[in-house]
């Protein structure tokens, strides 16, 4: 996989560097230094090799991790873009929809003729009907009462 290649020509460079301070190690003359380099020499190698044994395999599950979060965010992008899609021609149909000329309205009904000659008429009549010849107050009282009554 293209991810170990960094890996490997990383520990190619740690290798070149063991050998580096391997050839240091072994020029020493003061036994301590020697003694102390010898043992980071030690630590690195058991590094190296522990890093050797679990990193590309580490590695190798996190690119299968990333892939398989690659596909699933792309069949969601692809059931989204579909949905936009959708809404898209939805939203189109309606504006459409809206430009579209409405019906003519249809005709209100027709008014009813009004007779102009109608509250003259209604007056006549109650004034017949109710209001005394004469005028006098206790005829008109009569005439109400009866008007109330009749209501």
């Amino acid at each position: 996989m293209s991810t170990v290649l960094p890996f490997n020509s990383l520990m190619a460079e740690l290798t070149k560097f063991q050998e580096a301070v391997g050839e240091i190690h072994r020029g020493l003359r003061n036994e301590k230094h020697k003694a102390i380099l010898g043992e980071v020499l030690d630590r690195l190698r058991e590094e190296k090799a522990e890093a050797e044994a679990t990193v590309p395999a580490t590695l190798n599950k996190l690119v299968q991790r990333s892939e398989q979060t690659q596909a699933e965010r792309k069949s969601e992008l692809d059931r989204l873009q579909k949905q936009f899609a959708q809404a898209n021609s939805h939203l189109a149909a309606a504006r459409k929809k809206q430009t579209e000329p409405a019906q003519a309205p249809q005709a209100a009904p027709a008014e009813p003729k009004i007779d102009p000659h109608l509250g003259e008429q209604l007056r006549t009549e109650l004034l017949e009907r109710f209001a005394a010849p004469d005028g006098s107050a206790a005829q008109r009282t009569a005439a109400i009462k009866e008007a109330w009554e009749d209501w």
